[in-house]
């Protein structure tokens, strides 16, 4: 059981590979009497519930627990959850179909330092440099982001991602083509003495 006798507590970021994730504790393949997952909206969320005692453990990007690492945190990685091969993305509108045709447009992403390396990965011999498209960050969710029709393009991942191509978006670029650039990480609080037994825990990914 875990430490104290307590329920391991798992923040765990909204992408598509998490969804397995997902799959298994619906469907009783996974034993949740050790821990509790919460999703998150956004990657930010996952880390203030870390710094505030609310989590002890999360599933979410590299970036993140460092940032978490930066703040004070001290924290264990203890398993490389995936990768994104094609994962994350630039989708635009009609009747945009290429990076070409970004330029001078307005693009919502992520503040991230992921987002700005990814963008500027996804963009290189496109002939658009990260200067010529303006940087919007979203109000509130990404996804709300394209309800303005301002927004030329969503830098973003899945699900989201398919799920804008089917309302007609294109997508134009993703990571099916990147080094690996955005990870996902299972990451423990060394304080909570946690990190032996997410170790043990193969099924929570």
């Amino acid at each position: 059981g875990c430490a104290g006798g307590r329920r391991l507590r798992v923040v765990v970021s909204p992408g598509a590979g998490l969804q397995l994730d997902w799959l298994a504790r619906d469907r009783g393949l996974a034993d949740t009497s050790r821990y509790s997952m919460y999703v998150q909206q956004k990657d930010a969320e996952g880390l203030d519930a870390l710094l505030r005692g609310d989590a002890q453990a999360a599933i979410t990007s590299l970036e993140q627990v460092l940032r978490a690492r930066a703040a004070g945190l001290d924290m264990d990685v203890v398993l490389l959850v995936g990768i994104s091969r094609g994962a994350d993305g630039l989708v635009a509108r009609e009747p945009l179909r290429s990076i070409a045709d970004l330029a001078g447009k307005r693009v919502a992403m992520e503040e991230s330092a992921t987002a700005s390396v990814l963008l500027a990965a996804l963009l290189e011999g496109s002939g658009v440099p990260v200067t010529a498209i303006q940087h919007v960050p979203p109000v509130g969710d990404i996804a709300g982001a394209w309800r303005d029709a301002s927004i030329a393009a969503l830098l973003c991942r899945e699900p989201l991602l398919s799920h804008l191509e089917a309302q007609g978006g294109h997508r134009i670029a993703d990571t099916s083509r990147l080094p690996p650039l955005v990870m996902e990480v299972l990451a423990v609080r060394r304080s909570e003495e946690h990190t032996s037994e997410l170790q043990s825990h193969s099924d929570l990914v």
